[in-house]
């Protein structure tokens, strides 16, 4: 019995009733293309920001603009802000005050390394105390509300140097939740709008 053809993996992704025109240069994804994988271009550049938006050049000089909370439309999960620190991580630019990183599994290793490589300022302050120096009152962060959050998800007001790895972990993910990451937001280009569905 004669064998289906087989579907290539551009057949099985895109719909047979949708048409993609790219509108950058040869090579480069059209907006269709970052949407039917749920996510969101990497970011090369920053050409502007304001208010509750970013926009940015993905590596092919196409433009786009990421909306939403602060940490999320700059792929800084931890509102690092910009400076050396920062640029020494893989910072692109900047937005008001905070640096903007390509990606965030770029922003995610510079707060990691932030709070935890050897010569961190953290490593040897307990949990509360990293926490209060990590958000400060002055900077309109309730200080008080977010070191009892952070304790209780990590369980423990130990030095920063000794928590475990389950620790430090539930400390990130306390982090991203009390800085507004995980809220997520949308992006546009190519008069496209659409709301990624992997992290950025």
């Amino acid at each position: 019995m004669p064998q289906p053809p087989r579907r290539s993996a551009k057949d099985l992704l895109i719909p047979r009733d949708v048409t993609a025109t790219p509108t950058g240069p040869v090579g480069a994804p059209a907006a269709l293309s970052y949407e039917l994988f749920g996510q969101a271009p990497t970011a090369s550049r920053v050409l502007a920001s304001g208010p509750g938006y970013t926009t940015m050049e993905d590596p092919y000089g196409q433009s786009f603009r990421a909306e939403g909370p602060i940490p999320w439309r700059t792929n800084n999960p931890g509102n690092i802000k910009a400076g050396k620190f920062a640029e020494s991580r893989g910072a692109i630019g900047k937005a008001g005050e905070f640096a903007v990183f390509p990606d965030s599994n770029t922003g995610m290793q510079a707060l990691r390394e932030l709070l935890f490589q050897p010569d961190s300022r953290y490593r040897n302050m307990p949990v509360t105390k990293a926490i209060a120096t990590f958000a400060p009152p002055q900077d309109k962060n309730d200080t008080r509300a977010y070191q009892a959050f952070v304790q209780e998800q990590v369980g423990t007001n130990k030095p920063v140097s000794q928590l475990t790895p389950a620790q430090r972990d539930a400390m990130l993910a306390a982090i991203l939740r009390m800085e507004g990451f995980t809220k997520g937001g949308q992006v546009q280009m190519d008069n496209r709008r659409w709301t990624p569905t992997r992290p950025r």
